[in-house]
């Protein structure tokens, strides 16, 4: 149907039928122009499926959630032989959370965690909309929390300045530029915490999953540990590799600055 001209995106289970055992697929296609010619609601042969015969009818809820049961945890041995493949270039959901992300920034407000709901999916026990969750480092999630930096970046403001959030943070640091080498025994034992951010440097902010200080500049984020000298100072990169540290690390202590010109004379 791409290839004759109808772009759309799906979610797609194969399965096996009860009875006779025949394979069979079922289908929820999302739509993004045109609908090519359709019967609804009675079998027919379908130009584009020359495999079978074909049966189209309006999404339900009854319907996507029967097709989604192959993605559950708590399927039987027949279910296990499906097969479930979905469109993922972008993720199923990119246009909505992209949305999502955009209301966010017009409201001056950081997303604090991953779930979402529709208005009209009510839950009919409490009455109120039923939440839904990302998966934390899912493709979906980063697209998410992406979307959000690239609209809060859009609306003028600064990739590093804004509204404080862990799930934020978790991003950055998943996704940091740095050379990230958690064995390096700067790391080891008691964490030292800075008096001071580097020049022109955001609040030092402690990273769980680096067990270091680090703090958001204009040239990058810097990290905050002892060099193989001993010294405590702001390195542009984590690990191994700390001696290539730029300039501007070393200006950020100015003890250091003075005892490398003391060595000079």
């Amino acid at each position: 149907m791409r290839k004759d001209g109808y772009p759309c995106r799906y979610f797609v289970a194969g399965e096996y039928g009860s009875e006779k055992g025949r394979a069979h697929w079922h289908l929820i296609i999302f739509w993004q122009d045109r609908v090519p010619e359709h019967e609804l609601n009675r079998r027919f042969l379908q130009k584009h499926w020359t495999h079978g015969w074909s049966h189209w009818e309006l999404p339900s809820y009854a319907s996507i959630r029967y097709v989604m049961k192959y993605i559950s945890k708590d399927i039987g041995v027949a279910e296990r032989q499906g097969h479930v493949s979905l469109s993922k270039k972008p993720p199923l959901g990119a246009e909505y959370f992209d949305r999502l992300a955009g209301d966010y920034v017009a409201q001056g407000l950081a997303p604090q965690d991953l779930y979402y709901w529709f208005p009209e999916a009510v839950d009919r026990r409490t009455g109120k909309p039923r939440l839904f969750y990302l998966s934390k480092g899912s493709a979906s999630a980063d697209l998410f929390v992406s979307a959000y930096l690239r609209r809060f970046a859009e609306a003028g403001g600064c990739y590093l300045s804004t509204p404080w959030s862990d799930l934020i943070e978790d991003y950055r640091n998943r996704h940091t530029p740095e050379n990230v080498d958690l064995r390096f025994e700067g790391f080891r034992g008691k964490v030292p915490v800075p008096h001071k951010p580097p020049p022109g440097g955001s609040a030092p902010t402690f990273s769980e999953r680096h067990n270091c200080y680090f703090s958001d500049t204009a040239y990058g984020r810097q990290w905050y540990f002892r060099n193989h000298e001993g010294d405590l100072i702001w390195h542009t990169k984590i690990g191994a590799n700390e001696s290539v540290d730029s300039n501007l690390s070393r200006l950020a202590d100015p003890s250091r600055r003075y005892r490398e010109q003391s060595r000079g004379a």
